[in-house]
């Protein structure tokens, strides 16, 4: 999600008191001294109202992740102070902060402004921070104090460039393509028929199917060991997750309806899917990859920090006990692991990020060697092949056991050399810097989108049977087979390009829609706690006016209608009240004659504003001779502004932040 400055405001103060008392931060300090609630609370509210101090608050969609102040001084100039928090540290907040501060500044010097940043010469991460955004050590800086400064304009804020993401190893971003066409084609190879059953004889020009089958069966691991290896150093953000949830159900929920439009599928196969996958992708296993990839996320940074605690050689001893079961003993005796799903299911994914977080800290210094690297990937999958000639040809003795299915999967220790092999090869591969490579680099991020389109519950089958994978094109059959993947792979970036396109003009509306709130949060609060509490005066009044009042009272008389609203009112002035002290006004009121007298005073805001409502609705349904339903949503939205009124300035006008 992307970053973005807004108003500090009242409900920031304990915040920025956690953030400004912060061990790290006060050691950065040029006064290290801690600071009392007291004396903060005082400092932001005079903060608030100094017309010479903007301070922001830089949020992560809704999460705030620090502060950034500007101090205006004579002759258009700034001083900028900044603190990120503890656990967004690391992430490069502080540029984008100061990236951001700067076209806020403009915005109120469009002639042009000289920003200041002081800092600590011994804190390196904040004199790195504004060197790297194009500050220059200023004169006026001592012997412990560093002062850093930079002139922006208008003109100077658009040529800006945006500040870049952190460059991902091309060779990884590389590796990461070829993966996802090795899975496309293992895909056409499987879903076309092109390698018989495994009990039965193998024919000659099924050969080459195979030992591509062989060569490509290691994509799934690799996939994902680039995501562990990355992982391993990154921070688990719920956003990420979030993000990764909706790219899913976009798929899910858009191929779908195109799958319908196009006459793909029938609307009565469409209520089956929808029941059990549509809605649900993740949970119900849709796509099986994404429901293991997600479950590994959300356990990487527990898995993350159990790594960086143990030493190497307990890391090795966890992936050596691991693997018996779950690889090394199932690639000699076919028997069969719920768990592990044949090495589709999270459990495998989670040893895979395990291993790869081996390789992280450590590394494997057997594939360190090229050559090692060539032979494990070459051997591993010659190694498959002939144990699958081996297995097809046991099946026909001993069916029974179908060893061909149960061990040469995922998890067979074939599949994972070979993955490790292929992974090594391109980790210590060196890729000139041309149109090819960036190029490729490019549309990696956009391939995990090709996997969620091609494989959509609706269409898996559908471009088998309309790229006429399953005809016979004798000695054209491998060319065929790759038009078909490099289609498949085009169309499928082509697509999620559209849907980032798409995502980021949403993401952009609700950044909009976020600083409006958080604009005028207390009315915005008020606002969306208000309609709850009328959707609850509405269910209580509905519930008792036409379901439980009507068994007792004559239906259709005043005084069930009346006795309903009662009722209602009641249920609805508890809810406001509880939502209002904790969610709205902040109260901090404490001790029970205080917070006794405060209900009390919140009762009678509302007796009033209940009697005008009591009043209007009594005009509207039997003078005015208005629908009851209409009469309340009117009646509501009056009794909406003039609870606020009350609140505001009269129950909780005392309260501080």
């Amino acid at each position: 999600m992307e970053l973005y400055l807004r108003k500090a405001n009242k409900l920031d103060k304990k915040k920025t008191f956690e953030w400004f008392n912060d061990k790290l931060s006060r050691m950065n300090s040029f006064n290290s001294d801690e600071v009392s609630f007291e004396d903060h609370s005082n400092w932001f509210d005079a903060t608030l109202e100094n017309e010479n101090r903007d301070l922001f608050i830089c949020m992560d969609f809704m999460m705030p992740v620090g502060e950034i102040r500007l101090d205006y001084t004579k002759g258009n100039s700034a001083v900028i102070s900044y603190m990120v928090d503890a656990d967004a540290r690391g992430e490069g907040y502080g540029k984008k902060m100061l990236s951001l501060v700067e076209k806020e500044a403009v915005k109120r010097f469009p002639e042009g402004i000289t920003l200041y940043g002081e800092v600590k010469k011994d804190n390196i991460a904040s004199v790195k921070t504004f060197e790297e955004s194009g500050y220059s050590l200023s004169e006026l800086s001592s012997e412990n104090r560093a002062v850093y400064e930079k002139h922006v304009d208008e003109t100077s804020i658009k040529k800006a460039k945006p500040i870049p993401k952190p460059a991902r190893e091309v060779n990884f971003e590389i590796l990461r393509v070829i993966a996802m066409l090795m899975v496309i084609t293992l895909h056409y190879i499987g879903k076309g028929g092109l390698i018989a059953p495994a009990n039965i004889d193998i024919k000659k020009y099924e050969f080459p199917f195979w030992v591509i089958e062989c060569l490509c069966i290691v994509c799934v691991n690799v996939y994902v060991l680039i995501s562990g290896y990355y992982m391993v150093d990154k921070k688990f953000k719920l956003s990420k997750l979030a993000a990764l949830w909706c790219q899913i159900f976009f798929y899910s929920i858009v191929v779908t309806f195109v799958s319908i439009a196009l006459g793909w599928i029938g609307i009565n196969d469409t209520m089956v899917l929808y029941k059990q996958f549509i809605l649900l992708p993740v949970v119900m296993g849709h796509y099986w990859f994404a429901t293991a990839y997600i479950i590994m996320y959300i356990f990487s940074p527990f898995l993350t920090k159990a790594m960086r605690m143990m030493d190497q050689r307990t890391h090795r001893k966890l992936i050596f006990l691991l693997l018996i079961p779950l690889c090394f003993a199932k690639s000699i005796i076919p028997y069969d692991v719920t768990l592990d799903d044949l090495g589709t299911s999270f459990v495998w994914f989670l040893v895979l990020f395990i291993i790869a977080g081996y390789i992280r800290i450590y590394g494997i210094h057997f594939f360190e060697k090229k050559i090692n690297a060539y032979m494990a990937y070459i051997l591993s999958a010659f190694g498959i092949l002939v144990y699958r000639y081996m297995a097809a040809s046991l099946n026909n003795l001993f069916p029974e056991f179908y060893l061909y299915n149960k061990v040469t999967n995922y998890n067979f220790v074939l599949v994972l050399t070979g993955s490790l092999g292929l992974f090594y090869i391109f980790k210590n591969a060196k890729f000139k810097d041309n149109f090819i490579t960036r190029y490729l680099a490019l549309i990696a991020p956009f391939t995990f989108g090709v996997y969620l389109f091609h494989e959509h519950i609706t269409i898996r089958y559908t471009w088998i049977v309309m790229l006429r994978v399953g005809n016979v094109f004798g000695k054209y059959r491998i060319l065929h087979m790759i038009l078909v993947v490099l289609a498949i792979f085009t169309l499928g970036i082509l697509i999620d390009v559209i849907r980032t396109l798409l995502f980021n003009l949403f993401r952009k509306l609700i950044i909009f829609a976020l600083k409006i709130y958080y604009g005028n949060r207390e009315i915005m609060d008020y606002l969306i706690f208000g309609v709850a509490a009328t959707v609850v005066n509405w269910i209580a009044y509905i519930g008792c006016a036409y379901c439980f009042l009507i068994a007792f009272m004559k239906k259709g008389a005043t005084t069930t209608e009346m006795t309903a609203n009662v009722i209602a009112w009641i249920a609805a002035v508890l809810f406001a009240y509880w939502t209002n002290r904790n969610f709205v006004f902040r109260s901090t009121i404490t001790g029970f004659a205080a917070r006794l007298r405060e209900f009390w005073q919140f009762v009678a805001a509302r007796i009033f504003s209940f009697l005008v409502e009591l009043v209007m609705f009594f005009v509207m349904i039997h003078i005015l001779k208005m629908n009851d339903i209409v009469s309340k949503l009117i009646v509501g939205i009056v009794v909406i502004i003039l609870n606020y009124i009350f609140s505001k300035l009269w129950v909780f006008k005392d309260n501080k932040a």
